[in-house]
């Protein structure tokens, strides 16, 4: 009997340790997880604010371009329709990448921190 529960100890010991080995992967595997995403949102990040300036910049442009067309009259005929449409075009694009990339940005974040309430919860 005494063997038999040696026996016993012996096997649970073994699963025990099988148990912290794979804990500590799935540890590691989370941690790795956790600075990939926390790397993907880093990028988010500074593509959103990239898009942020281009979109200020933009609007810089659309506002120089308005206040030129209105004392040039002149060429105000000529130039007006096509170049608000491009600069149109050209905003709505920008405002356009910047929700995409808040869009990211958000699920990034999303990522991160559920990644950190599993790490926790470990």
């Amino acid at each position: 009997r005494v063997a038999e529960l040696e026996g016993e100890v012996r096997r649970l010991r073994s699963e025990v340790h099988r148990l912290e080995v794979e804990m500590a992967h799935e540890v590691r595997r989370r941690e790795e997880e956790q600075r990939a995403a926390q790397q993907v949102l880093a990028a988010e990040q500074e593509r959103r604010s990239y898009a942020e300036r281009k979109a200020d910049a933009v609007a810089g442009m659309v506002s120089m371009e308005r206040e030129e067309q209105e004392t040039a009259s002149g060429r105000r005929a000529e130039m007006s329709e096509e170049q608000n449409r491009r600069l149109t075009t050209l905003l709505e694009e920008t405002r356009a990448e910047s929700e995409a990339l808040r869009d990211k940005h958000s699920h990034c974040t999303l990522l991160s921190e559920r990644h950190a309430a599993e790490r926790a919860a470990l």
